[in-house]
This record gives C-alpha cells, sequence and structure tokens, in this order.
C-alpha cells in the first residue's frame, strides 16, 4: 500500500471516529437534559437554571465541534493529506 493511501485511510477513519463520538455526545447532551428536567421539582427549574446551561455547553458544544471536525476531514480528506502530511493524495 503506497504512503498516500494509507495516510487517505486513516485521516478518514480519524474523521469517522471524530464523527461517532460527536454524535453520542450531542446524544449523550440530550439525555442528560431530559433526565435533569425530570429529576427537577418544578419550582427548581426557573430558580435555578445553571444546571442545564452546564450541560449544554459540556455536551452540546464539544458534541458539535467533535461532528463538525470529523465531516470535515471525511469530505476533504485529499487537501488534509496534503497540507497536513505533505503528501500528494490520490483520489
Amino acid at each position: 500500500m503506497k504512503t498516500s493511501s494509507l495516510a487517505t485511510v486513516l485521516v478518514k477513519v480519524l474523521g469517522l471516529s471524530f464523527t461517532i463520538h460527536g454524535f453520542v455526545s450531542i446524544v449523550n447532551g440530550i439525555l442528560n437534559i431530559i433526565l435533569w428536567f425530570r429529576m427537577q421539582p418544578p419550582n427548581i427549574i426557573s430558580d435555578s437554571p445553571n444546571g442545564i446551561w452546564q450541560m449544554l455547553a459540556n455536551y452540546g458544544v464539544s458534541g458539535v465541534a467533535y461532528l463538525g471536525l470529523g465531516l470535515f476531514l471525511i469530505s476533504k480528506t485529499p487537501y488534509v493529506v496534503e497540507k497536513v502530511l505533505k503528501i500528494k493524495a490520490d483520489d
């Protein structure tokens, strides 16, 4: 296997890994928010919304960032291989 083909496969696998991690993180954040609302008494939700914003920041933002990075790596693999690894990518 040529170096450029191996680099292309590895970048695509890395992108797939980031995409899966981002998707799982977003789903985990949504489930945590649902559970947080179900566990709080009705009067606590309006008084203390800090917990939900922290969950959105931890899971939502990082999940979207991982998902975006993974999709970028998958879609722009030849560009990434050329620029980062300085290898001419074969399509």
